[in-house]
């Protein structure tokens, strides 16, 4: 199934932009509405949900902080995820700006690796 990222990219730059710059890294679980509704009926209204969500739309879910003594690198690589989970999005500040090339390489390896054991990233 193909999900639509669109929105749940703007709802994470409209939760960023309430937090100011030169925040610390932060990562959120992308988890299908439809499910975490279905798991957690309780969140329904706290995220303004009423009636069926539709089956592509995603829901960021804000992760721990993610530790500041450890390489980004290092700390993606660790990360085991449920089933219930579709893909994860990372919200680096403004001075990670320099470092895209190699946050994409490392996507990309992160998305082969995923396709490879079988999981939509």
């Amino acid at each position: 199934m193909s999900f639509n990222i669109r929105e749940a990219v703007l709802d994470l730059e409209r939760h960023a932009s309430q937090q100011g710059w030169d925040q610390p890294i932060r990562m959120y679980a992308l988890v299908p509405t439809a499910d975490l509704v279905q798991r957690e009926p309780h969140l329904a209204e706290m995220l303004g949900i009423s009636g069926d969500p539709a089956p592509d739309e995603l829901t960021p879910v804000e992760q721990e902080p993610l530790p500041a003594d450890v390489p980004l690198e290092e700390t993606l690589g660790r990360i085991m995820w449920p089933e219930a989970v579709a893909g994860c999005a990372i919200r680096v500040s403004a001075g990670w700006a320099s470092r895209r090339e190699e946050l994409e390489a490392f996507a990309d390896a992160w998305l082969a690796m995923a396709a490879k054991h079988g999981r939509a990233a």
